[in-house]
């Protein structure tokens, strides 16, 4: 496949997974929210990380075609201290929009927040933690994905 297509077939698979983690994210919020009673700044923590997560999970097989083992838990490492950047903005967009709106609307501001990180996320996905070509050590590269012909 051409660079520039991948590239762009990579971001729509990111976009994909993203949405789908947004949706779980979403989703927990909601219940941890209403059913459990929790505060939403603290709820939408916990709800992000649980789609961190499942972002890795579907990340690591399907987007990047990678199931090398044996880094699986350094790369998980990275891909969840870079997902800290993202809670924080979420975090920080749903309580101001909470202190100086209103606290009805917190599923917006977390839906605002998640939009705000995608660029974030995508760049350092492909750039540092399942990068191609660019490291020395093949311990930091995932193995190509098969392409379909």
């Amino acid at each position: 496949m051409k660079p520039l297509a991948r590239r762009f077939s990579l971001f729509i698979q990111v976009g994909i997974v993203g949405a789908m983690g947004a949706v779980i994210q979403e989703c927990l919020l909601f219940a941890l929210v209403r059913w459990c009673g929790l505060h939403p700044v603290l709820a939408n923590t916990i709800a992000a990380e649980t789609a961190i997560i499942c972002n890795f999970t579907v990340n690591n097989l399907w987007t990047f075609g990678n199931v090398s083992a044996h880094i699986l838990p350094k790369r998980f490492a990275i891909f969840n201290a870079s997902a800290l950047v993202s809670i924080g903005i979420q975090a920080l967009v749903v309580w101001a929009g909470i202190r100086f709106l209103s606290s009805e609307w917190y599923l917006v501001y977390a839906g605002i927040g998640i939009f705000i990180g995608l660029l974030f996320n995508y760049v350092l996905y492909t750039r540092v933690i399942w990068r191609r070509g660019a490291s020395a050590s093949h311990d930091a590269e995932p193995e190509p994905k098969p392409e379909s012909a």
